[in-house]
């Protein structure tokens, strides 16, 4: 497995770069897991919560650093430590411009879009979505922290919110 990401951002890139780094040289990466049961997620992604990681890497001992706020004692937090050789599959692209056609193959399994169109117009986001389609694999999924809208002309159809 291979992970490339593709960002406009000069901390998100140095922090995944640097990661990576570390990761070359044998150390692990923390992900911190917060959940707050008041915000009643679907059982399945609770289910997933518990779960996450445990393919490519251990609970940690401690979540820190992070602590939780005063005010929020129900929100749990669960910490995995991912193995280095994971971390180092880790590729960080600069995209430059967010109107620069990506330089990936096609046939990918999941791209995963965080905050892509919530800040675009709606001819970008369907440029966006043609894009997507082109690089996924049939059956290939595109995960997205913003609801799609599905037009009928698109061959991507939601699996769920």
């Amino acid at each position: 497995m291979q992970v490339t990401t593709f960002d406009l951002s000069p901390r998100s890139l140095d922090h995944l770069a640097r990661a990576r780094g570390r990761a070359l040289r044998g150390s692990p990466y923390v992900v911190q897991l917060p959940h707050d049961p008041q915000a009643k997620w679907k059982p399945e992604l609770v289910k997933y919560w518990e779960v996450f990681g445990d393919q490519i890497g251990k609970p940690a001992a401690r979540p820190s650093p992070l602590t939780v706020p005063a005010g929020l004692s129900d929100l749990k937090l669960r910490a995995v430590r991912i193995a280095p050789a994971f971390v180092a599959r880790i590729t960080p692209v600069d995209l430059k411009h967010s109107s620069q056609r990506m330089a990936a193959p096609a046939g990918l399994r999941l791209i995963i879009a965080t905050n892509i169109w919530s800040i675009t117009t709606s001819s970008s986001r369907a440029w966006r979505s043609r894009i997507s389609k082109a690089l996924l694999r049939d059956g290939g999924f595109l995960l997205s922290n913003n609801a799609l809208l599905e037009l009928p002309v698109s061959k991507m159809k939601s699996v769920n919110y």
